[in-house]
């Protein structure tokens, strides 16, 4: 979604489920709609990014130490 490309990762399910998809406009009328709901959102994306780049720093340190 923020780098134009096509995603890299596939969902598989055990339980039935119901799952979303953002897409780009669909993130633009939020920004237009409601820009704290946004904000929001941007900063979960960062500080899910932010634990997962610290989780595999964490995996590579481990594996080349």
């Amino acid at each position: 979604l923020y780098m134009k490309d096509k995603r890299t990762a596939s969902v598989v399910t055990d339980k039935p489920s119901v799952l979303f998809r953002l897409t780009s406009d669909s993130l633009a009328k939020m920004r237009e709609n409601d820009p704290d709901l946004t904000s929001e959102f941007h900063h979960f994306v960062v500080r899910l990014l932010g634990e997962r780049l610290a989780r595999t720093n964490k995996t590579l340190k481990a594996l080349l130490d």
